[in-house]
């Protein structure tokens, strides 16, 4: 019951799975049992960061670096990124940066 109240009092599900140590669709699971309507998914960047972010990424940095300036995970930057057509290099370090063998 207290998850439950945690998420009406505004908490994400997110950060109700951090807090009571269980997976994010345990959580949901718990939600559904109860009757819970889930609230809608909101949109953790704007039109503007998201421009921000695409100069920023063509300009070297990476969507770890973004996510933390933006205080969003850096796969929802590549999300976000991707969505307004932003080609998204590789994962890992350059390959100029990798040690030679």
């Amino acid at each position: 019951m207290q998850l439950v109240a945690d998420y009406l009092d505004g908490q994400s599900v997110r950060q109700l799975a951090v807090s009571w140590r269980i997976h994010r669709t345990t959580v949901l699971d718990h939600l559904e049992r109860h009757g819970v309507p889930r609230r809608a998914n909101v949109r953790k960047m704007t039109d503007q960061q998201v421009e921000e972010a695409a100069q920023l990424y063509g300009a070297g940095n990476s969507l770890i670096v973004l996510g933390r300036t933006y205080g969003v995970d850096a796969g929802t930057v590549g999300r976000e990124l991707s969505q307004v057509g932003v080609n998204l290099r590789p994962s890992g370090r350059p390959r100029s940066l990798r040690m030679q063998t």
